[in-house]
């Protein structure tokens, strides 16, 4: 492809853009009207989203604190450079220096400076874009980039790669075209610092140089030399920072080499069914790492985390329709007009589209770096449309499509799950208010834990110290038995526990240790949430105290009848089944219904009772029934959540078992809006609703209502309590 980047002296040869002027020079007051309009576009984002989006946007500044209370950072698994955080060291240290006891307001300034990233950012791209079409495509270009919503969701969070993108756009304005050795060296340098801020640029830089060799042809005067002592000097530099932060020369960086460039490699051996290399490639990266790596299966494939064609699928997500429409025009003037730059940047999009696709790990994330060279291309396509014979229709058309875009990219932001976690916040201010209610005047600070520490990093009060769980509850069943002794002690230690029951549900033992430790304070909940967490349970430290609302109870009593006049139950639910020459019985004593503080939902205690030695592994599904309306709520559980099946009751075992009403985000969802759907919704502040259940047996014959209660439907449920319901806003 020819470089027509400059005037040619051939009289019939096509320009590259009609506005040659090749900066953003005279455009102040467009690039400011560029920037203010970010700005907004920045704070809906951050009125739009609640809850950390993701680990990330808590790690920089997770490690920044503790690089300041002196401890110790890196392990064997670090991958990660400390040059990111490092830029929010200052922050710490000063509040540490000035004794700032209240930590949620260094959130606040971290993401006022993301912010500023963000502009910068912004800025960087219409400059890029200034480079290669004019004036006209790089203010399109800086829109485009202004209203991507990745970049939005992220502009709004201290994560390293808007900073990375910007290093990567302010490098490609320097090699778009030829440049002295000197200038080379600039760029060299702003390609090593969205190396330091980001290792994912790694695949993008080679791709630079490559394209300064092509392109240069090792010519005396060429930038290749300064381009590379640029990069030399930041790798250099993250060699240092490795050995100051974590102990070892450039720690971080070789094993991120390591674990980014050998799974492609083996992917793409197995795609091309070279099992003995990918085998190989895996296995070295076994040794060098010293953990075990999933080995490839005999049909060559290794596991993925989505198809390798999601981007394609997806890719609404990364660009919402009128810049997709822009960026095909802005390729199509590439080679129509013969842009070598232009040309350059698609290159940069194809490779590295393809390496991203080969990974395991999707998520339009990784393609923030990538973000530049997308939006000149979009940018290079208004431009083509303002310019198209000074028709006023091809003006409009441009215009609309920005207009589109700029409405379409905040919109979007409401489709990326912009409330993830959002139940972790709402618990640790129901914990802070806990707090702050028991705060006695030189009182030592409560001591809180988190099942996701990160997602409520910072958002706690100066009455509170914020806890990690260590080791992380998924690993408890693994641990000998030294070690379970030891984290069983440090939970007698905390006052509360912020958890989702999710991480311990399928650990019976785990669940065991908190349920004698912890009793249950509040429940919150975000029905839009789609992390999948579900409900987030406050924890309070109530070991041994009698009446305390926990998951479950369990104990052996001799005659249910106290307990059943104690709590005012009618007659008791019977469900048997006749199991080889005798009959086992499980009574429901009966259900008690409160509202439970947080997000407001019911919590409903089963009284069940064991009248028969019971062989029969059993579960319970329970449907609540509003008025003239299907069942709203449907949970499925096993009593005592499985910490004692049920065949292994004996005669006398009586389990009080607390569940909530929203038993997972489906189910909450369609609880919620069928409980909105109840007749007398409009009337009145509750809903009457009823509580039929069914009990069944796993691999046994089915338990049976006895006579005296409400005759079971067609499904086999019966009625077992009348409750009324909250109606929820």
């Amino acid at each position: 492809m020819p470089d027509l980047d400059q005037p040619s002296s051939e009289p019939n040869a096509k320009r590259a853009s009609v506005d040659v002027e090749r900066t953003l020079a005279g455009a102040r007051p467009a690039v400011f009207a560029l920037l203010a309009l970010t700005l907004v576009l920045q704070l809906v984002s951050w009125s739009l989203q609640t809850g950390y989006p993701l680990a990330d946007a808590v790690e920089y500044l997770d490690r920044a604190s503790l690089w300041v209370d002196g401890s110790a950072l890196g392990g064997d698994a670090t991958i990660r450079s400390f040059a990111f955080s490092a830029l929010f060291v200052p922050l710490f240290a000063g509040a540490k220096a000035l004794g700032v006891e209240d930590p949620r307001g260094l959130m606040t300034i971290a993401r006022v400076m993301q912010l500023v990233f963000g502009l910068a950012f912004v800025w960087s791209c219409a400059r890029l874009g200034a480079r290669v079409g004019g004036k006209r495509a790089g203010l399109a270009a800086g829109a485009i980039a202004a209203c991507n919503p990745i970049f939005l969701i992220h502009a709004v969070w201290p994560v390293a790669d808007i900073a990375a993108a910007t290093m990567v756009a302010l490098a490609l304005e320097v090699f778009v075209e030829r440049s002295s050795g000197r200038r080379a060296f600039q760029g060299g340098v702003w390609l090593g610092l969205a190396f330091l801020f980001a290792y994912k640029v790694l695949l993008l830089i080679l791709l630079v140089l490559g394209w300064i060799l092509v392109r240069d042809r090792l010519r005396r005067d060429g930038a290749l030399r300064g381009a590379v002592a640029g990069v030399a000097l930041a790798l250099a530099f993250q060699v240092v920072l490795d050995r100051w932060v974590y102990g070892e020369w450039g720690s971080s960086l070789w094993r991120y080499i390591v674990d980014n460039t050998a799974s492609p490699l083996a992917t793409l051996c197995a795609t091309l069914h070279l099992r003995d290399a990918g085998r190989w490639i895996y296995e070295l990266q076994t040794k060098l790492r010293g953990f075990g790596l999933e080995a490839i299966s005999a049909d060559t494939r290794t596991t993925q985390l989505f198809p390798r064609s999601f981007y394609a699928t997806h890719v609404l997500e990364f660009l919402p329709w009128p810049v997709l429409a822009l960026t095909v025009l802005g390729v199509w003037r590439v080679f129509v007009v013969r842009i070598t730059a232009g040309g350059f940047l698609i290159a940069l999009l194809v490779v590295t589209g393809v390496y991203l696709s080969l990974k395991g790990d999707k998520s339009f994330r990784l393609w923030l770096p990538l973000l530049p060279a997308t939006a000149v291309l979009g940018g290079l396509g208004c431009a083509w449309l303002m310019d198209a014979s000074s028709k006023r229709s091809s003006r409009g058309l441009a215009l609309m499509l920005v207009g589109a875009a700029l409405v379409l990219g905040p919109f979007e932001i409401t489709h990326q799950r912009p409330h993830r976690y959002a139940a972790y916040w709402e618990a640790m201010e129901i914990a802070n208010h806990e707090a702050k209610a028991h705060a006695k005047p030189g009182s030592r600070k409560r001591r809180i834990a988190s099942a996701f520490y990160w997602t409520v990093f910072l958002r706690n009060s100066p009455t509170i110290e914020l806890l990690h769980v260590w080791p992380q509850l998924n690993y408890y069943t693994k641990l000998p038995a030294g070690a379970k002794k030891r984290f069983n002690s440090y939970l007698d230690g905390l006052d509360g526990l912020l958890m989702h029951l999710p991480a311990i549900e399928d650990q019976p033992e785990l669940l065991d240790v908190f349920n004698s430790r912890f009793s249950v304070l509040a429940a919150c909940y975000e029905p839009r949430d789609e992390s999948g967490v579900g409900p987030v349970y406050v924890l309070r430290g109530d070991r041994g105290t009698v009446g305390a609302r926990r998951f479950f109870e369990i104990e052996t009593i001799d005659d249910p009848e106290p307990d059943r006049v104690a709590h005012r139950f009618g007659a008791a639910t019977r469900f048997s089944a006749v199991v080889g020459d005798h009959t086992e019985t499980l009574s429901l004593l009966g259900v008690e219904s409160e509202t439970l503080a947080g997000s407001g939902f019911q919590w409903l205690t089963y009284h069940w009772f064991a009248e028969t030695d019971l062989s029969l592994d059993c579960r319970v599904v329970a449907q609540l029934r509003p008025r003239g309306v299907a069942p709203g709520w449907v949970d499925e559980h096993a009593p005592a959540r499985d910490v004692l099946p049920t065949s292994q009751w004996k005669r006398g075992t009586l389990v009080r078992e607390g569940r909530l009403l929203a038993a997972g985000p489906d189910a909450a969802v369609r609880e919620l809006e069928g409980l909105r759907l109840g007749a007398d919704a409009q009337a009145s502040a509750t809903i009457p609703v009823e509580l039929w259940i069914r009990v069944r047996s796993i691999d046994g014959p089915a338990l049976t209502p006895d006579a005296n209660s409400t005759a079971p439907d067609a499904d086999g449920f019966t009625r077992v309590a009348e409750l009324a319901v909250p109606i929820r806003d």
